[in-house]
Parts: C-alpha cells; structure tokens; sequence
C-alpha cells in the first residue's frame, strides 16, 4: 500500500468480508469505476462550454465594464481521474489471456510432455486457462497421432501384447517414445483452509467447514494465505468445473491456440465473451469409453489438494534456504501441492506449478514471525522443528517431507 501510494496511486483500504458485502474490495472498486463513468459525461461539456467560454467570451464585472480574458486567467480543465474496471474474478478475458500464452509456453519447454499442472486459486483464471491448453492440446495431437498408427491406438487403449501380434514387426519402442503420455494431464487444485474450492471439485458442493452457521464470523479471515482461495465460484474457476467437450474436428489439428474447432475450449471462451450461444451436446456413452472418438467429455479440473498454512510455512522457508527463493504464501502452497501431487503419480512423471508471489508482499503477515506464532499459532521453522527445514542431505530431505506429511519413497517425478 505505501509503494502505491508512492507512486501517486489513490488507495482506497477497506476491510476483508463476504463479496455479498457492499464494502467487499471488489464492489468497492465498482462502484468507483461507475461513479468515474457517470461524472465522464460532463467532461465534454466542461471543456467546451466553461473552460471553452473562458478562453474566447468575454464576461463583464459589477461595473458593466467588459473584461477581456488573458492567458493567465484561462482556467484549464482538470485531471480527471480515469479507471478500468477489471473485474477479473468474472471477466473471462483472463482465462482466455491464459488459454493463449501460459499454457502454450509450457506445453512448448516441456515438448509437451506435463503429466499434472498443479497449482491454487485466487480467480481461476490460470488454473483453468492454462489446464484447459494442457488438455485440449493433449487430445489433439494424441488424436492426430493415433489416426496415423495403429500400433500406438492399441497401446493407449490398455493393449499391453502389441507387440507379439504385429506379425510385420512393427518398432514399438519408436512409438512408446513417441508417447509422451498415454493419458491426459491431470489438473489439480491447491486449495487453503477455509476456501469452498476444495469441495467444489471433490464432491461438487461449494462449502467450507468454516462456513457452518455456529462457525462462520461477519469477517472472517480462515488462512495465512493471501489472494488464493474463494466462498464462491467464480466464472473463471467455474469453466473448471464444467463438462468440456474436446472435439477434435477442427481441420488445423496442429495449432489449438487458433480457438478454432467445433466444441473446442478456445471456442468455448469466445463465445462466452461475446455473448454467444454455446453448444452443450455432449458425447454419449459409447463416446465417452472410446479412447478415440471424435469427441471427449470430461472436466477441465480432475482433483483437489487441501494444504494447510503450517505446510505452507515450513514451506516457504526450506525455498528460501535451500534455493534462495524468497516466496510468498501462494507460492508456497503451490510446490506443496505439487510434492503430493507427484507423490501419487508413477515414476518420470512431470508435474508442473507456478511460483507467483514474492515475499517481499508478505512481510506484514506470512514473513513476520510474530503474527504466525502470537495470532496464528503456527510453527516459526526452526524454533520447534529441531530445524529440520535448514538441514541438508538425503535424510534431511525425507525428515523434512514427513514433516508435511509426505511419503519420500512416493516422490519419484
């Protein structure tokens, strides 16, 4: 808040409650965006008949006398403030945004082969954008690729005995290379204590435990966590949670990003941002079964990771001792998510997270010891721990996972 207001920004601080709250930081910035909106009407207006009238008329005092008008006494307009309402928990600009560059720049460093992109939630927009790339793209080039060879068909639909049937010894190796993954990424959120995310992808209700009536506070605040975790859902996040059908009709097989294709996710986004009708014919039974159909239907987010601010402290200090990465709460999170995530997932796997907070923005809470200890009542690592988050080596290493709750023989990616 200093920084900005350094630079001249107006800040308006206001306090944490419910979106359901007039005072809640986005209405808030709402209505200062409608309110700018409204007054930007009499700027031409102003500028043509006050400060305009100024510049050529000439006015007459008590007197009768006429009083010509000098530069000096020329009024110039205001600097009227302007503003850009974002709203990027509901503008679906932002998954979109991520849809076209996020996601393609992974799927390219990785030559495509991600098999979980892991990560938490503050509008969705990343999760959701980045996640719906991943698969949209898988499905089209392993759709593209299957149609060329049959070898590689069988092997994706569980044919483990390809090879002693192929009486013109076809190279099976070349093509399991060729693979990069014989299933879709999965796209997991990380999710903090207190956010209705979590059950929203498990079990499709949108409740947190702190929600209950005997629990929930006027403003509440369930987690050390800034800017990730929700109550509701948002229209970036809920593109998650929908059914996508991934068509792969689209004669450009080889290039996702250009939103085209009947069905296809980037087609989906634009018709939702124009205000389009969007198909919802969805594939039947036979379709969903057959690895290979034209159409696949599925969510764009498969689970869900609950990661408490204990995991995240711990965290976010074993980054900075032993990469020297200062990172905030988010960040955190996110590489815990992304350990049990690989946990569960076989050997060479490649799971995929994004670090993207600094912690530099959460020293008044996440870095300051004694908020985390004397109001939170975590763990300062290194007090209690027997410093196992500053210990180097192999043993140190799995003292420090089991110290989040993670099996080291697990982590194989």
């Amino acid at each position: 808040v200093d920084f900005l207001k350094r630079l001249g920004c107006g800040v308006v601080v206001v306090q944490n409650c419910s979106i359901s709250n007039p005072g809640h930081y986005v209405n808030v910035a709402r209505r200062v965006w409608e309110w700018l909106q409204v007054e930007r009407r009499y700027d031409d207006y102003y500028a043509e008949n006050v400060v305009g009238g100024e510049k050529s008329g000439v006015g007459s005092n008590s007197s009768g006398r006429g009083t010509s008008s000098s530069s000096s006494q020329r009024r110039t307009p205001p600097k009227l403030i302007q503003a850009a309402f974002m709203n990027q928990f509901e503008n679906l600009a932002n998954v979109q945004s991520h849809y076209f560059t996020t996601g393609p720049e992974i799927h390219s460093q990785l030559n495509g082969n991600v098999d979980a992109f892991v990560m938490s939630a503050g509008t969705g927009g990343t999760l959701v954008g980045t996640g719906g790339y991943l698969k949209e793209k898988w499905w089209r080039d392993h759709h593209h690729y299957c149609h060329n060879n049959a070898a590689a068909t069988q092997l994706l639909r569980g044919d483990d005995d390809v090879s002693s049937r192929d009486n013109n010894e076809h190279d099976t190796t070349a093509t399991t290379s060729s693979l990069l993954s014989t299933t879709p990424p999965r796209i997991v959120l990380v999710d903090p204590p207190g956010s209705s995310l979590f059950n929203k992808v498990k079990f499709g209700v949108a409740y947190a435990s702190q929600q209950s009536e005997r629990k929930l506070r006027r403003h509440r605040y369930d987690t050390l966590a800034e800017g990730i975790g929700l109550d509701r859902i948002t229209a970036n996040f809920g593109l998650g949670c929908d059914d996508i059908v991934w068509s792969n009709n689209n004669n450009n097989d080889d290039d996702v990003t250009d939103g085209g294709g009947k069905g296809s996710f980037g087609n989906r986004i634009s018709k939702l941002i124009n205000n389009e009708t969007v198909a919802t014919t969805q594939p039947n039974n036979d379709q969903r079964q057959s690895t290979f159909s034209n159409s696949q239907s599925s969510k764009i987010i498969d689970d869900a990771i609950s990661v408490t601010d204990q995991q995240a402290v711990h965290m976010a200090h074993f980054l900075l001792r032993h990469e020297g990465l200062f990172v905030g709460s988010s960040t955190a999170m996110n590489v815990v998510g992304a350990l049990v995530a690989a946990s569960e997932m076989p050997r060479g796997s490649n799971v995929v997270t994004v670090v993207c907070d600094g912690g530099q923005r959460h020293t008044g809470r996440f870095w300051n010891r004694d908020f985390v200890v004397e109001e939170w009542g975590l763990v300062w690592p290194g007090d209690d721990d027997g410093d196992v988050v500053g210990d180097d080596g192999e043993s140190a290493k799995r003292k420090f996972l089991k110290l989040l709750g993670i099996d080291f023989e697990r982590i194989q990616c």
